[in-house]
């Protein structure tokens, strides 16, 4: 899986920094929202041999059919947000949705 996403939070800072200088107005949080929506969708494509379910995140990270119908809500590892869980140990988080991606390609 190639995505190309801030991967330690010294480089949400610098995505953050970078993207409100070119005129956007975003936060950590938001950087850290669609890194973990793309690493999820990337890790589910890989898992599934294709895109076939496409994951969303809007209050929660869920996984839907081609059809809209939610199928999985991806759970947050130990935090209170799969955010938290980023801000605390972004690596362990990437191999949590890795898991996650596979347990569900498997069904």
């Amino acid at each position: 899986m190639e995505v190309d996403v801030p991967l330690t939070m010294a480089e949400v800072a610098q995505k953050v920094q970078e993207l409100n200088a070119n005129g956007q107005n975003v936060t950590e949080d938001d950087v850290i929202r669609d890194t973990i929506l793309q690493s999820f969708q990337g890790y589910l494509d890989e898992a599934e041999e294709g895109h076939y379910d496409s994951a969303r995140y809007d209050y929660e990270l869920e996984v839907a059919t081609v059809t809209g119908r939610v199928t999985h809500t991806i759970k947050p590892m130990t935090g209170n947000s799969l955010i938290e869980d980023f801000k605390q140990n972004p690596d362990m988080l990437f191999m949590y949705l890795s898991n996650r991606a596979e347990e569900i390609a498997k069904e």
